[in-house]
């Protein structure tokens, strides 16, 4: 919207709140310079928007929800085995956006959402795969996952 082409929507307003600025033109590039996980931090802006009715923020959600559930639709056509998916990261803490995604699942396929980061489930499987146990990996991981949580 700022660049003269998009729609009008919420979500312009509540970047420039985030960082502080009337200007956003100002910082576009670095929306275009900056590492993913800088562009990842305004997904809150844009469930913000969403709740409040913003038919841009509702379009961007809607695309989304809908690669995900492919993509998990897809990955379980494949392997049809794992029948229960556990689910991490910010977007799956939005009930709403997760209930959306679970809604397009095949029937079959049960989600849960995980408190632990993803990569804990790639230490569990590297350990399935090995054929040793995981259980000493899972205790220190949460030992220091909490304690690094702590910190920050």
């Amino acid at each position: 919207e700022c660049e003269g082409i998009g729609e009008k929507t919420l979500i312009t307003e509540l970047v420039k709140q985030r960082i502080e600025t009337d200007d956003l033109i100002m910082h576009i590039r670095d929306f275009y310079n900056k590492d993913v996980s800088y562009i990842a931090s305004f997904a809150t802006t844009v469930f913000e928007a969403w709740e409040k009715g913003d038919k841009v923020a509702g379009k961007i959600i809607e695309e989304n929800v809908e690669r995900i559930a492919y993509l998990i639709n897809s990955a379980y056509e494949k392997n049809r085995e794992c029948k229960t998916l556990a689910l991490a990261g910010s977007l799956y803490k939005n009930k709403a956006f997760f209930e959306a995604v679970k809604e397009k699942l095949l029937p079959e396929i049960e989600c849960v959402v995980s408190d632990n980061p993803p990569v804990l489930g790639a230490c569990v499987q590297c350990c399935r795969l090995l054929g040793i146990s995981s259980a000493e990996v899972r205790e220190n991981f949460k030992s220091e996952y909490k304690e690094k949580l702590e910190i920050d």
